[in-house]
């Protein structure tokens, strides 16, 4: 998933499985994924920009960990990247906060790359896993040059949870039935998808995927088939690998 958000034009880092050999000597089956840094931001032509995300301490009460009370809060942001000014960048996001704490739309828009969160939701909607968009997970990008923030997609498990919504619940599906349903980040995703027009350009995305349904599903095996390579060299269960391989597809 993170190589098909990176075709679609997200900032998504692509990765391969290797066998790790040290010294000739295979020490295990490894999953080797871009960095984020500065030389992969040129890439994808960023070149002056800070990343935003919240503290990921997790001495807090909630026992999920990756959220708190504080994620809408500035003073909960750790900021990095070679922006040329981080302070501006420090008072966009309180801005936006604060905008989606007014539960303000036009503010929000104001602040976020419109068509980038509308490709970003039409991924993430087939995936329907907020575990990305759920707290210090969140890297929020802030463009230098046009006021803009971005998010990173970055999947970890590449699990995929089923979707039991009804067609008419289809948006909210994302927030219910999983784990994190109460952070605070969600707040920002459920309010620009309840907007009419930003719904609209979100599923036309949505379609040019599922358009390329039979071509993504044959890159997904292609991908798979050489990762299954390495695992024949590895300590990993062949079974269960195969019997997830199985649930992945379905």
């Amino acid at each position: 998933f993170n190589n098909l958000a990176k075709s679609f034009g997200l900032l998504a880092p692509s990765g391969e499985t290797k066998i790790l050999k040290i010294n000739g000597v295979n020490v295990g089956f490894y999953y080797i994924q871009e960095r984020h840094s500065k030389e992969w931001f040129e890439i994808n032509e960023i070149t002056n920009y800070s990343i935003l995300k919240n503290n990921d301490d997790w001495d807090k009460k909630n026992e999920a960990g990756h959220y708190s009370d504080h994620d809408l809060n500035e003073k909960n942001i750790e900021i990095s990247g070679n922006g040329s000014n981080p302070s501006i960048a420090y008072g966009a996001i309180k801005k936006l906060f604060d905008a989606v704490k007014e539960k303000n739309l036009e503010k929000i828009f104001q602040f976020i790359d419109k068509d980038y969160f509308a490709k970003y939701l039409a991924i993430l909607s087939l995936v329907n896993d907020n575990h990305t968009i759920t707290g210090d997970n969140i890297k929020y990008i802030y463009d230098f040059t046009n006021g803009k923030f971005k998010i990173l997609f970055r999947q970890e498990s590449g699990s995929i949870q089923t979707i039991n919504s009804s067609i008419k619940n289809f948006n909210k599906s994302l927030f219910v039935n999983n784990t994190y349903d109460d952070a605070l980040t969600h707040d920002l995703f459920k309010l620009i998808v309840s907007d009419k027009d930003f719904r609209f350009q979100k599923d036309l995305y949505l379609k040019e995927i599922l358009n390329k349904k039979q071509s993504i599903i044959s890159e997904a095996e292609d991908i798979y088939n050489e990762s299954f390579k390495n695992l024949i060299f590895s300590d990993v269960k062949l079974r269960h690998q195969k019997y997830l391989k199985i649930k992945f597809f379905e």
